[in-house]
């Protein structure tokens, strides 16, 4: 694991505030904590799996949200829902933003967004 002791936004020394925590269920059982940057209000998971491990939490069969394709009922019920919300999020976002503006979603996980 990596613990990052500079915001990777703002590039400023870290004073973080605890924001949630989340269990790994699928793969390590590992708890993983977000924090908030109080410089610049970015939001990111710390500590991190570093390059040589991140690897690690996405080796599984039951990682439906990398598969391309539906193998049971509970993988095609979860990509009809992950498309339902994909579009309830451009939805609301677009209600932000002006036209020329670009989003970056770090942490994508598929990339969907």
């Amino acid at each position: 694991m990596e613990h990052l002791k500079i915001c990777p936004l703002c590039e400023t020394v870290i004073r973080n505030e605890h924001v949630l925590s989340a269990r790994d269920y699928l793969k390590s059982g590992n708890m993983f904590h977000v924090e908030q940057c109080v410089s610049c209000g970015g939001m990111f998971t710390n500590p991190r799996p570093n390059e040589l491990n991140i690897s690690e939490y996405y080796r599984s069969e039951e990682y439906v949200s990398h598969a391309k394709s539906a193998q049971t009922f509970t993988d095609w019920t979860y990509m009809r829902i992950r498309s339902l919300m994909m579009s309830l999020k451009i939805r609301f976002l677009t209600g932000f933003l002006s036209d020329g503006v670009k989003v970056l979603d770090f942490g994508c996980g598929a990339g969907n967004f």
